[in-house]
Order: structure tokens, then sequence, then C-alpha cells
């Protein structure tokens, strides 16, 4: 994994986080979920791509981008 590589999926989790509160405002209640997994996945996938490491920080970045916006609870951010 290059640096390049990570920062472009660093990127893309940065901007997740920045327009999460209007995808749950678009997509309330359950269906957020489905919302959300259309957007992140493809973003682990790439991460997976690059190399295991890569996808757990991903993963992790991820957890923590809902645990700030309360929607998964801080213990939820390690698994």
């Amino acid at each position: 994994m290059t640096d390049t590589d990570y920062e472009a999926i660093s990127l893309r989790l940065t901007e997740l986080r920045q327009h999460l509160p209007m995808l749950a405002t678009q997509y309330p209640g359950e269906a957020f979920w489905d919302a959300y997994a259309a957007v992140v996945d493809p973003i682990l996938e790439d991460a997976g791509r690059i190399s295991d490491d890569a996808y757990d920080a991903a993963f992790l970045f991820q957890n923590a981008i809902l645990s700030e916006a309360g929607l998964i609870a801080g213990d939820e951010i390690q698994t």
C-alpha cells in the first residue's frame, strides 16, 4: 500500500463524514442503513484491494464516523 492509495480512501471517508447528516435526513430510520451501506461498502472494498491493513483502518474509520454521529456505541468501534 502506498500513502497515496490510502489517502484516496481516507478522503472518501472524510467526505462521507461530512455528508452523513444529509444522508440521515434523506433516508430516515432503517432506510439510512441501506443508503449508508451503498456508499461505504465500495470504499471498504477498494480499501481491501489495497491491503488487509488498509481495510482494517478504513473499517475502524467508518465505525468512528458512526460513533461520532451517535449511530453506534463507542465500544462498537473496534468490532
